[in-house]
């Protein structure tokens, strides 16, 4: 959604991080948060906004990005069991966040697939968006995708622009965890939250991805 808004400004930056942070309570309801940092490039970005267009891209106004992010929290809003949306955009900054309270993980999934279908420009229809399972005990992420093909077919300065950039996943619970099935990811000290991170490159190429099964021990 987020990194949706902001659309090709994430091609000007070499260094970006994308925070997908779920919290999640032991009733299934909790607290969901995207944050994209592009704070490490905001010297640059601030001189690229005052332009109309750059290496062939038009350049979006703050006033569009921020119209945007809200337009997507709206239709979040808009879905029943979902509370507490917030928006922010910091364009001293550049960083950008959305957040919200969710009844049960359904309600999530449905959220972000009405904030998808509000954001999609494409002639094909969206396929129906599952990011989330929470059953008997089990939370997942559910996060394999198709890019690779059209991640090669972007120029070499566009692929550039991915290097050095970080997706990072955080999975915070009040039981503590006693599996976790993607190999990358790391428990906390206290077993209670998950900490996942990847070079958004190589989810792009299809090297990595963010499946994860997290089983939870019982209360």
């Amino acid at each position: 959604m987020v990194v949706t808004c902001l659309g090709f400004l994430f091609l000007l930056t070499g260094c970006f991080e994308i925070v997908e942070d779920v919290t999640l309570r032991r009733d299934g309801s909790g607290t969901f948060k995207v944050v994209a940092n592009l704070s490490q490039s905001k010297t640059q970005l601030k001189s690229v906004m005052l332009l109309d267009s750059i290496n062939g891209y038009p350049v979006p106004k703050e006033m569009e990005i921020d119209r945007q992010m809200r337009k997507a929290a709206e239709a979040m809003a808009q879905t029943s069991g979902i509370s507490s949306m917030s928006v922010n955009t910091d364009f001293e900054n550049f960083i950008f966040t959305m957040s919200c309270e969710f009844d049960n993980i359904q309600t999530l999934n449905q959220a972000i697939e009405a904030a998808a279908k509000h954001m999609h420009r494409g002639k094909d229809p969206l396929p129906k968006i599952e990011s989330f399972r929470f059953v008997e005990g089990t939370f997942e992420r559910i996060g394999k995708y198709t890019t690779a093909k059209v991640f090669s077919q972007l120029n070499q300065q566009d692929k550039a622009a991915f290097e050095g950039a970080n997706y990072v996943a955080v999975y915070r619970f009040e039981n503590e965890v006693s599996t976790i099935s993607n190999p990358s990811a790391k428990k906390s000290a206290n077993g209670k939250t998950v900490f996942l991170k990847l070079p958004i490159e190589d989810l792009l190429l299809e090297k990595s991805n963010l499946s994860n099964s997290i089983q939870l021990l019982a209360p």
